[in-house]
């Protein structure tokens, strides 16, 4: 795919995803049509290249990601909590700017660059949920709960795909097996961080990431596709237990 030529890409997209360039609001300028296109090309080329994930999934969760943190702005400044709040605002500020630079990196394929912002995003996720671990506002801890479950799994999509660029063959192992390595570790650090900062909120996203890995490897790839499955149940199990564990104590 050539990042410069939109009809091609949107070719290839509409024969891959039914996603034609009628999916970019109208009046996008070329500029800007060519950044969204440089991005999408060099995320389907290192990270679904193998045809591990839906595109479809990766656009509709950060769509829910963008909406909760909208309405975040909004009740934020009408919530009683905020001293919470006021905790976490430069927080906040880092991970647009991590967020904003990581795009910027990640377009112009620098990526042991992309992967130190998105460490850096990821920190500062985790910190934002440590200080509203207590909070029990839904929207404050759904928005931060499902992007720091999403940025737990991209950061590791992001060091697989600075490994791909830089010619790692795996080690002898196969990809396969890679995948099912990478799936059970998404699963065991979500797992953990969903205990131990007490938002289920954060397994959402990962539920989510294991349904397109799901629905993309149903016909190909069994293992994948049952490890897939496997993974999704054991997170939405402890999704559901830090739920009531929260209810039971009172919170």
């Amino acid at each position: 795919l050539d990042p410069s030529d939109t009809s091609a890409f949107f070719n290839y997209y509409e024969r891959v995803y039914n996603v034609g360039s009628s999916a970019l609001p109208s009046g996008t300028t070329p500029l800007i049509q060519r950044m969204l296109v440089r991005t999408a090309v060099v995320i389907d080329e290192l990270v679904t290249h193998d045809g591990l994930f839906d595109m479809r999934f990766l656009a509709a969760i950060y769509l829910l990601i963008y909406i909760l943190l909208l309405i975040f702005c909004v009740i934020q400044f009408t919530t009683s909590y905020q001293a919470v709040i006021s905790r976490i605002g430069w927080l906040i500020g880092l991970t647009c700017v991590f967020n904003a630079l990581w795009i910027v990196a990640w377009h112009y394929e620098r990526l042991p660059l992309s992967l130190i912002l998105m460490l850096g995003l990821l920190v500062s996720l985790i910190w934002i949920n440590v200080f509203i671990r207590d909070l029990p506002d839904a929207f404050i801890k759904a928005g931060f709960g499902i992007y720091l479950g999403w940025i737990c799994i991209a950061t590791i999509a992001n060091v697989t795909a600075l490994l791909v660029n830089f010619g790692w063959d795996g080690s002898g192992i196969s990809g396969q097996t890679w995948t099912i390595i990478m799936i059970l570790a998404g699963a065991v650090i979500v797992s953990v961080t969903i205990w131990r900062l007490e938002n289920p909120f954060i397994g959402m996203a990962v539920v989510w990431a294991f349904a397109g890995i799901m629905i993309k490897r149903q016909a190909d790839n069994r293992a994948i596709f049952i490890t897939a499955a496997v993974m999704m149940v054991a997170v939405a199990v402890v999704l559901m237990l830090s739920f009531f564990r929260r209810r039971l104590s009172g919170a």
